[in-house]
């Protein structure tokens, strides 16, 4: 299901608009600073009946507010891009999988990279006939 949630993002509206790179568990250079998306699978099981979750992680840059010369976070941006991800998600066209998003966004600040990383995790049942 990794796959399937990571060709479903990297070929979205979502991929095109960031300035980075959607990448599978793992893939991402440690020390990268740009807007990127990585798509990890939680849990799942395997058999006919297959449930789970996938953590989709969105590194969104910070911003500066006024004289500050510390970096906050861009709450207009990540809520575009947790916007953009449940469109994505609600409008995926295969009747075989279930998706859905039921919990906040978890935010972490990564003052060392300026970033924030924004965790959503979509729940998913597929049907294996």
């Amino acid at each position: 299901m990794e796959k399937y949630i990571y060709r479903l993002i990297k070929t979205s509206a979502l991929a095109a608009e960031i300035d980075g790179t959607v990448y599978r568990r793992g893939m991402r250079p440690r020390n990268a600073k740009t807007e990127d998306i990585e798509v990890r699978l939680v849990s799942g099981t395997i058999d006919q009946y297959q449930q789970g979750v996938v953590e989709v992680v969105v590194y969104v840059p910070q911003i500066s507010v006024g004289s500050r010369t510390n970096k906050v976070d861009d709450l207009a941006r990540i809520q575009w891009v947790c916007d953009m991800l449940r469109e994505t998600v609600e409008g995926h066209g295969n009747p075989r999988v279930r998706l859905s998003i039921n919990h906040e966004p978890e935010l972490t600040s990564l003052p060392e990279t300026k970033l924030t990383q924004v965790k959503v995790k979509l729940e998913y049942s597929f049907v294996n006939h």
